[in-house]
């Protein structure tokens, strides 16, 4: 078995827009899983598969942050990611 690190982005998620302020904002969002864009197709569906997402049985995904902090010049925002096929706790 082979791992690596593969980039990708979500194209589809729904959620409010925050504040100027990145420190005072907060992020309730929901992900379409199917729109998993890592700029490789024959990645991409096999990610949607029930290998990973199986995303036929469970579509979406949602993550509610719970803070957000100072790195340097960026910001990291802790939540709680959840999908019905596998919940997780994320960073």
């Amino acid at each position: 078995m082979m791992v690596s690190k593969v980039r990708g982005r979500f194209d589809k998620l729904r959620g409010p827009s925050s504040p100027r302020d990145p420190l005072q904002s907060s992020v309730n969002a929901t992900v379409d899983l199917s729109s998993v864009n890592t700029g490789a197709p024959d990645r991409d569906n096999h990610i949607r598969s029930a290998d990973f997402f199986e995303v036929e049985t469970h579509p979406t995904m949602t993550f509610h942050s719970t803070g957000v902090r100072r790195d340097g010049d960026d910001y990291l925002l802790d939540g709680n990611l959840t999908s019905a096929a596998r919940p997780s706790r994320s960073r």
